[in-house]
């Protein structure tokens, strides 16, 4: 059903719900007022301003006292994270420390048991040489009774073969 302009009525006040430019064609009212009214009103809008700038002033250092508050914290936590990178850093400097103490007391004690090893060699050694010595001189002892004792050829083959077949067993 389509709308006839004619019929539409305007309303003198408008739908609240919408946005109006009605309330800024009014006129702002104002009332003469004498010396001492507009000295008292006047200190009372200053009072006001004073209030509202004071109360600004205040949330502005609660504000701050905030920010404050939270880099102060912030900086704990930076303090206790550098302690304990600090402790970490010693620790494991300890344990590289003991490590290192750990390889020099092995390094030694292998150092240690391969001059054992070498002593322990070289008295091997002498023994076998002393051994050697003392079969030498045993041997040309032997030699010597023979050619004082005058042993016969035969004998002193069958000597020989008794002494290799003695070695063999």
């Amino acid at each position: 059903m389509p709308i006839n302009p004619i019929n539409l009525v305007f309303s003198a006040s408008p739908d609240p719900t919408y946005p109006s430019i009605q309330p800024y064609l009014k006129p702002v009212p104002y009332t003469p007022v004498s010396e001492a009214e507009f000295i008292q009103q006047r200190e009372a809008i200053a009072r006001q301003r004073r209030g509202i700038q004071l109360a600004s002033d205040r949330l502005a250092v609660q504000i701050d006292e905030e920010k404050l508050k939270q880099q102060h914290l912030n900086l704990g936590i930076a303090r206790l994270e550098t302690l304990t990178k600090e402790q970490d850093y010693a620790a494991s400097g300890q344990k590289l420390i003991q490590g290192r103490l750990k390889v020099a007391s092995l390094r030694d004690v292998s150092l240690q048991q391969g001059q054992e090893l070498l002593i322990g060699r070289n008295q091997a050694q002498n023994k076998v040489e002393s051994a050697r010595l003392v079969a030498n001189e045993l041997s040309e002892k032997n030699e010597q009774k023979r050619a004082v004792a005058g042993l016969s050829s035969g004998l002193a083959g069958l000597a020989d073969q008794y002494a290799a077949n003695a070695a063999q067993n």
